[in-house]
């Protein structure tokens, strides 16, 4: 362990590896080697178009957005008004802060984010409210 830990901070860390080998008689690659060393961008594009492409056809699934009328910045703000009442109702539930919750909800309830969340509190906020 001493040696590699005085190799690695030397001047002469990971440079010239291969030379370093032939110097010390390594002349031949393993047969693991060869085939990594052509293969592996092969294998990542393999891995990647099998986690990346769900479908059969090859598209890779999103969120359904009409373009038309999508907001990105409208969007992420409604996204941050509900995360911001759902925090301050975890903290503090009482009749203002479910109704600002509520309210968040109302303001983009397709959007699958808060539509996701809203439920588990919909309960408490629907008692707190009547």
């Amino acid at each position: 362990m001493g040696y590699y830990t005085e190799l690695s901070s030397s001047q002469y860390a990971a440079k010239d590896t291969a030379l370093y080998n032939r110097m010390n008689g390594v002349t031949n690659h393993s047969m693991l080697g060869a085939i990594l060393s052509s293969n592996t961008m092969n294998i990542f594009s393999m891995a990647t178009s099998f986690a990346g492409n769900p479908k059969p056809d090859g598209d890779v699934v999103g969120p359904d957005v009409n373009t038309e009328n999508y907001d990105a910045a409208e969007t992420q703000n409604k996204v941050g008004n509900f995360s911001d009442a759902m925090h301050a109702f975890v903290q503090n539930k009482n009749k203002d802060t479910a109704k600002a919750l509520k309210e968040a909800y109302e303001a983009d309830p397709n959007n699958p984010t808060i539509s996701k969340y809203y439920p588990k509190y919909k309960e408490e906020v629907e008692k707190l409210l009547s």
